[in-house]
């Protein structure tokens, strides 16, 4: 990993646990990561919002690293790939805008974690218009 990776890394991780401070996001149980879900996303600020997507996409990104340094037949099972391709083309901030809008068309489903909305919403109809 290079250095800027690993600095993008931590800092990533730094902003997680600044969510998690401000009491955006908490921990259920120390053992569990937290789940960010629609409740959370929408008593954010865009500060926040673009941190987390900002971590989330280093983990895709460090994760396409150590694949490609590692190839192997449990590559072919990745979520990565499929992550990259439906990504390609949005900025962070339309991702956010994205994200905001599902919410805001369905209140009633903010129970539904973000990474699932952004999966659902814009990673796969993006890869399915393309193939």
């Amino acid at each position: 990993m290079t250095k800027r990776k690993l600095i993008i890394f931590w800092f990533s991780l730094c902003m997680l646990g600044v969510l998690m401070v401000s009491g955006t996001v908490s921990a259920q149980d120390n053992r569990n990561l937290p789940v960010v879900t629609g409740k959370h996303w929408v008593d954010s600020t865009e500060r926040e919002k673009k941190a987390f997507l900002i971590g989330m996409g280093t983990i895709i990104e460090v994760e396409q690293e150590v694949q490609s340094k590692n190839p192997s037949s449990e590559k072919a099972r990745s979520f990565i790939p499929t992550f990259v391709a439906g990504l390609s083309g949005y900025s962070i901030t339309e991702i956010m805008n994205q994200v905001d809008s599902w919410y805001q068309a369905n209140p009633d489903k903010l129970d539904r974690p973000v990474i699932e909305v952004i999966w659902s919403e814009l990673v796969m109809p993006n890869v399915e218009s393309s193939t």
